[in-house]
């Protein structure tokens, strides 16, 4: 039943932890090649904890997988609210569960984000021979657009600037930190 009602809502899935190589993501390509709109969350999984996870680089193999002379538009947003309307917990039974109705729901959109001067670097050392490198770069910057929609969407809304703890690894709470001298990246306690 959820792959019908996917279908209908032009869902296309995507394989949790496929990295950035999943076949899934040549369908999303296609669909950007032909023209169409793709509404993609980048973080990778729903997350309700009010904080802006990493971009996952599948966001920037999205972007640099059109061609050149094709039109790419990289149309940023921010909302605030739907975590509130309908909820999801690790304890909940099902996705089917009663809305919080009369809530407010806050959405801000940035202007397109222009990514030619990375997309240019695609044929570029060391880019040309580790793609994803440059995916990862492409994700960031994303990233970086969205936290200044957060802060501008709360400077609207005159809310007091707070901060939280932002970031982390992709699969558990415990963010990585480069520790210099060591080859790999480590657990620690900040970005």
């Amino acid at each position: 039943m959820l792959s019908r009602l996917a279908d209908c809502a032009k869902v296309l899935p995507i394989q949790r932890h496929g990295g950035v190589w999943q076949p899934e993501l040549e369908g999303i390509i296609a669909k950007l090649r032909e023209g169409a709109w793709v509404h993609y969350f980048p973080e990778g999984k729903i997350r309700q904890d009010g904080r802006i996870h990493p971009f996952r680089r599948g966001v920037g193999r999205l972007a640099a997988s059109v061609g050149e002379g094709e039109e790419l538009q990289v149309l940023p947003f921010y909302h605030e609210g739907t975590s509130t309307i309908q909820p999801t917990t690790p304890t909940a039974k099902t996705i089917f569960t009663r809305p919080n109705l009369g809530t407010d729901v806050h959405v801000i959109f940035g202007p397109p984000v222009d990514l030619s001067r990375l997309l240019a670097l695609r044929g570029e050392p060391p880019f040309d021979r580790r793609p994803e490198l440059l995916y990862e770069v492409i994700a960031h910057t994303l990233e970086e657009e969205v936290r200044k929609l957060r802060e501008e969407l709360h400077r609207r809304l005159g809310k007091q600037a707070f901060a939280l703890k932002e970031g982390g690894s992709f699969d558990h709470d415990q963010p990585k930190v480069w520790q210099p001298g060591e080859g790999t990246l480590a657990a620690g306690t900040g970005r």
